[in-house]
């Protein structure tokens, strides 16, 4: 893969009560924060805040689309395993398998994309074939 230049983390707004929606925010967070430029694309139901105040977590906006598509970005989308397909067009997309697939909906394999699983038992779960890596963010923040 090429020298990537953004990653799309296409995820729903922030809630408390999803494991799953934390550690796609997180990602982003911590991305950004070891100097990736990394942004949210959010869809579903807007919910108040969309973001966690307290995360490095930028969202896409449609003109920052526009910009990145007119300059020829490299992207990368990473996607959770309930979105079906490649949405953004994005020329590299990553899935990340953060429930059993097809529980939530979605595909049960994932061709031609590079897969990771939130578990090992996620892993083993897509079979002997699996090729998935294991990218374990904590659901939960330490309290300091």
């Amino acid at each position: 893969m090429d020298e990537i230049d953004l990653i799309y983390i296409y995820s729903p707004s922030w809630v408390e009560w999803s494991a799953g929606i934390r550690v796609l925010h997180y990602l982003c967070d911590l991305l950004n924060q070891n100097g990736y430029n990394a942004f949210l694309v959010l869809h579903g139901l807007e919910t108040e805040p969309e973001t966690s105040p307290s995360l490095i977590t930028p969202v896409l906006t449609k003109a920052l689309f526009n910009k990145h598509t007119r300059e020829a970005s490299r992207i990368v989308a990473l996607y959770p395993e309930g979105i079906k397909g490649n949405p953004l067009n994005a020329e590299y997309v990553i899935r990340w398998v953060l429930n059993f697939p097809s529980l939530l909906g979605g595909l049960t394999t994932f061709d031609d994309e590079t897969v990771l699983t939130y578990s090992k038992a996620l892993s083993d779960a897509l079979g002997d074939e699996s090729r998935a890596r294991v990218l374990f963010i904590p659901a939960l923040k330490s309290c300091d």
